[in-house]
């Protein structure tokens, strides 16, 4: 792992999770997205980033901000099953069953997911916050705290 390589790591890894949050707006909203295939928390890029190949980012980032990220991804994703539960029935296969085989949401639970999006929104910027603030400290490093 070098500095370069885990910046555009890092970068990827804010663009997939912009793109995550505008897919769930979309299914709040009662839409149909082409790529409906759910994002579970043992399939997250993030995830697997951090934990993975990554052995080594605890230390550069410092216990503190490695810990942060964590805590806030886990918490992204309580938020995100909430939705999920709402509108993804096949665990295995992760489409989104009540919108494509017709049958209705009701509207209570439409409600509840607007509700939960909302929630969602919220842990969302307080997790790409402390995405920027850790992309900041890695610039700030030089390269060779990454070896």
């Amino acid at each position: 792992m070098n500095k370069q390589n885990t910046l555009v790591s890092l970068e990827e890894i804010m663009k997939e999770h912009n793109i995550r949050m505008r897919k769930v707006k979309i299914v709040v909203k009662g839409e149909v997205i082409h790529d409906n295939k759910a994002n579970l928390p043992k399939e997250c890029v993030f995830s697997n980033w951090l934990n993975d190949e990554n052995k080594n980012l605890k230390n550069i980032l410092g216990p503190l901000f490695f810990g942060n990220l964590k805590r806030l991804n886990l918490e992204w994703y309580r938020e995100y099953m909430k939705i999920y539960n709402i509108f993804l029935k096949k665990k295995q296969q992760g489409m989104i069953l009540k919108l494509l085989s017709g049958s209705k949401v009701n509207e209570m639970d439409i409600d509840m997911a607007k509700m939960y999006y909302f929630d969602l929104e919220k842990k969302s910027d307080e997790f790409l916050k402390a995405l920027g603030s850790s992309q900041r400290r890695l610039e700030a490093l030089k390269e060779e705290k990454f070896y």
